[in-house]
């Protein structure tokens, strides 16, 4: 199991700056700035056609952010994706036809009608419409039957766009099926330790833990509330510290009193209404991240008959972070290691083609 991986980079001003260390090619890259007031972007490749689009009304474009086989770039000098010296958050989901993975359709304009190509029944969807349709729009286990939301507070969770998970991908209404309208689809599986689904209702109370069970502290988060009045998905990356959160939506800055700081174990909320409203109903998401700083690839050592690790590595570097590919077995993370000499362009994967590393 591949890991999503997450940082913050720095933009240039230009239009070429990679973004590199990644070790795969990503199916999904989500970026928020983080300085000032921003949107959250949110790319979906499917079969190596790249769309981005802001979490509002703008139509996806191709020209912004392209993916690479290590990472991606951003390929525009648009200051809520690459200003000059500015900071944005990041993560990059990998693809797995067994729990991530993507698919795109054409709309037909007819109700209930069921799409996508996937190997698994997805827990977790979000449809982008390619039109200036407000979007993504996302659905979950958690959310009622026949209803889901855009990330922005442009609506309330509603019917008629994504109605359900099914096999294979989703049903959707005549609200996310407008004739000869494209759409692009980004899917997932609830998988221990990879992600995890936790519903609850706000209490308005400070210092708040929501138990999240994923089962390692998370390295992302999103939150957003189902009922009342319509609000942004708020979200924690990886790289933000304290008692700091970000909201998807262009008119609302860094969150305070929000998202306030994670472990093992808890989501800590404060009293922000986007996060604990009272007596509304939220579904919060949580997946596990690696903290990588480009251009450091994340490698797993070879493991011999019965699990163990062969390779007498040194433990993480500080402010990195390892994988733990069988978290069930005795190995610890701690016999998992980054590659200690990246400018070298070599892995330490011992077999590439045992699909065990991350391949350049």
């Amino acid at each position: 199991m591949i890991v999503p991986i997450s940082n913050k980079y720095t933009g240039n001003g230009t239009t070429s700056n990679p973004i590199t260390g990644i070790g795969y090619r990503p199916a999904s890259v989500w970026i928020r700035r983080e300085a000032s007031i921003g949107t959250l972007y949110v790319s979906i490749d499917v079969s190596g056609t790249v769309y981005t689009k802001p979490s509002g009304s703008n139509v996806a474009v191709t020209t912004t952010v392209s993916f690479t086989s290590d990472g991606f770039t951003l390929i525009t000098t648009n200051t809520d994706l690459n200003e000059t010296g500015v900071s944005y958050f990041f993560i990059a989901f990998p693809r797995d036809t067994s729990i991530c993975d993507t698919f795109t359709y054409v709309g037909d304009g007819t109700d209930n009608r069921s799409v996508g190509s996937l190997s698994f029944t997805p827990d977790l969807a979000f449809c982008m419409p390619l039109t200036s349709a407000r979007g993504p729009y996302w659905t979950s286990t958690k959310h009622s039957a026949d209803s889901s939301q855009p990330l922005t507070n442009g609506a309330a969770a509603a019917a008629n766009f994504i109605q359900s998970l099914v096999s294979g991908g989703i049903q959707v209404g005549t609200s996310l099926n407008t004739n000869l309208t494209n759409y692009y689809v980004l899917c997932f599986l609830n998988v221990s330790q990879m992600l995890s689904q936790t519903g609850y209702t706000g209490d308005g109370v400070d210092d708040r833990n929501v138990a999240h069970g994923l089962g390692v502290s998370p390295g992302l988060v999103l939150t957003q509330s189902r009922s009342g009045t319509a609000q942004n998905a708020v979200l924690r990356f990886l790289a933000q510290t304290g008692d700091i959160s970000v909201a998807a939506g262009d008119t609302v800055n860094l969150t305070t009193n929000a998202i306030q700081s994670l472990d093992t174990a808890n989501v800590n909320l404060g009293t922000n209404s986007a996060v604990n409203g009272s007596g509304r109903s939220f579904s919060m998401m949580t997946w596990q991240a690696v903290l990588v700083t480009p251009p450091v690839v994340v490698v797993i050592p070879p493991t011999d008959s019965n699990g163990g690790s062969t390779a007498e590595l040194p433990a993480p570097s500080t402010g990195y972070g390892s994988i733990d590919t069988n978290p069930d077995d005795s190995v610890a993370e701690s016999d998992q290691t980054l590659d200690s000499n990246p400018s070298d362009d070599k892995l330490l994967d011992s077999n590439p083609s045992d699909d065990a590393g991350l391949n350049a």
